[in-house]
């Protein structure tokens, strides 16, 4: 009997299995039924850049746990944010646990608005 729980039970989860498959390439082949994807390459395309740009420049300081806390966002969507900035050559690379050097100044950064 308990033999025959488990092997029903492991059957149903190969069929979710299955199904959690068939999902994920319905998804990838962007078939018209299901969620579309982003592009993989979405760095430019994020709304708090230019805030979050503001508040290093501003603080003079740039961690992923910085601009979690003052934008209220996760952790994935900040270090994004940092990736953005040294991309764009406005913080230095990681370097440990310690905050990144921000490379630009303030006033640099409002004569390109301009």
């Amino acid at each position: 009997m308990y033999l025959e729980i488990i092997l029903t039970i492991i059957a149903i989860s190969f069929i979710l299995f299955l199904l959690e498959i068939t999902k994920i390439r319905k998804l990838l082949q962007g078939s018209n039924d299901s969620v579309k994807l982003l592009p993989i390459d979405t760095r430019d395309n994020d709304d708090l850049y230019n805030e979050a740009k503001e508040l290093v420049l501003q603080h003079r300081k740039a961690s992923a746990s910085f601009i979690q806390r003052k934008l209220r966002i996760g952790y994935a969507r900040a270090a994004h944010l940092l990736d953005m900035l040294e991309d764009n050559k406005v913080i230095g690379p990681s370097n440990g646990s310690e905050p990144r050097e921000v490379l630009i100044e303030a006033n640099h950064h409002e004569e390109e608005e301009e």
